[in-house]
């Protein structure tokens, strides 16, 4: 059993207390262990809990399925109808499995567009036969608003949808506003523990410029070991981590991914991974002697693994697995169980001289260096990568930041003012 903090398992009482045929959002600054949460919350509930997320590599690190994939969803706004509904026939197995859920668990709900969740009410209320809120079943949503949004395409798309809804956001779906949408803020802060810190990283957080120089103290800061390096693109990652490589003296050893059933696109590491003697690496996965996000540095190539010291130690890294699964019903049991459709075995673990602050979400560094490649972020983004940090010692710019580089969506703003989360 995971250890709770007090607002952990004051959210569990919520979540475990709402009656059928409603909706919980827990929320909370980057750090306050939402992670944690819903992986307890999910344990608890096994074998009447579905999990699914909006993307494949979000759906593999929850163990879970993506939302489309699931609920048979097609891709692009979902018309009002029901026509893009998939209906199952009594007796298939995707209808027994719907009508045996109890929970359904999604992460990364900031993502989920406001048509997306109405989909899932509709498909839920016509797959199980009831007109109560999502047929019925306990909506457990988890996500940051202020760190990722939905990805809206241009043209006709966007048109459709600000034609239906006051945002793209689930919030605004038909759906949350039905049902007594109850919200869960998460206060207690794991990853920070200055309190100027985190004063001018929630106000960051919410638009405010004002402690910008605050932040700004630390351009060209000198650091106490490696960062890894923060960027706005991927083109920029790519570059940093394959410069830093090819310096390294020595010979480049690949260690290829296995894979068996389904798999892909989106892998939560490299299946081809390049390395040399002395590469700076991140650990994918949490393990017995390190977590997701700690450092190293290749220390030692061998045939089936490589040795990687830490501030812990040196350890060995062989490859572990991944699942990719999708739930089923078991008619024996009466339960809902998780079917492994493909895995890949790898090691766990990324080059890091640099990533993308997408990539950084729900990273503890100890460590960053943040190279603003653009001006301009998309919402959340500043916010994502200072809040990365530990402390402010951990932090160094590339660049000031300036005004414009802090982008909020002001529909987060008035739903938040509204649910008394502000």
């Amino acid at each position: 059993m995971l250890q709770l903090g007090t607002d952990q398992l004051r959210a569990i009482e919520v979540l475990e207390g709402v009656p059928v045929g409603s909706m919980v959002f827990v929320t909370g600054e980057a750090g306050t262990g939402k992670s944690v949460l819903l992986a307890e919350f999910v344990r608890r509930t096994a074998g009447s809990t579905v999990v699914v997320a909006p993307t494949g590599l979000a759906a593999v690190q929850v163990g879970g399925q993506t939302l489309h994939s699931f609920f048979g969803l097609p891709l692009g706004p979902i018309p009002a109808s029901s026509d893009e509904i998939r209906v199952y026939r009594p007796g298939h197995p995707k209808q027994r499995l719907m009508r045996a859920m109890t929970n359904l668990v999604i992460d990364e709900v900031s993502m989920v567009r406001a048509d997306v969740l109405d989909a899932v009410d509709l498909s839920l209320r016509l797959n199980r036969g009831s007109k109560e809120p999502f047929g019925g079943v306990r909506v457990a949503a988890f996500g940051d608003l202020w760190q990722l949004e939905p990805v809206v395409e241009t043209g006709a798309d966007q048109e459709m949808l600000a034609d239906r809804y006051s945002s793209p956001f689930f919030f605004d779906s038909e759906a949350a506003r039905k049902v007594s949408l109850d919200v869960v803020k998460l206060q207690q802060p794991f990853r920070q523990q200055d309190p100027e810190y985190l004063w001018a990283l929630n106000h960051l957080r919410r638009g405010s410029t004002a402690d910008l120089d605050y932040f700004n103290e630390r351009v060209h800061a000198k650091l106490d070991g490696p960062p890894v390096v923060l960027t706005a693109t991927n083109r920029r990652a790519v570059e940093i981590n394959q410069r830093q490589l090819a310096m390294l003296p020595g010979a480049l050893r690949h260690y290829q991914a296995e894979m068996t059933g389904k798999f892909g696109p989106q892998f939560p590491v490299d299946p081809s991974l390049g390395l040399k003697i002395g590469a700076q690496v991140m650990f994918a996965r949490n393990g017995t002697e390190w977590a997701n996000g700690t450092l190293g540095q290749v220390v030692a190539l061998e045939e089936t693994g490589v040795q990687v010291q830490t501030e812990s130690g040196t350890h060995l890294v062989e490859p572990v697995k991944w699942e990719n699964v999708r739930h089923i019903y078991d008619s024996g049991s009466g339960r809902i169980e998780r079917e492994i459709m493909g895995e890949l075995s790898q090691l766990p673990l990324r080059l890091a001289w640099a990533m993308t602050v997408h990539k950084a979400q729900g990273l503890t560094l100890d460590r960053v260096f943040l190279d603003l490649d653009i001006r301009g972020f998309a919402h959340g983004q500043a916010y994502v990568a200072l809040s990365r940090c530990r402390s402010i010692q951990g932090l160094s710019l590339k660049r000031a930041l300036q005004p414009e580089d802090v982008v909020v969506n002001e529909r987060v703003s008035e739903f938040e003012r509204m649910a008394g989360l502000a």
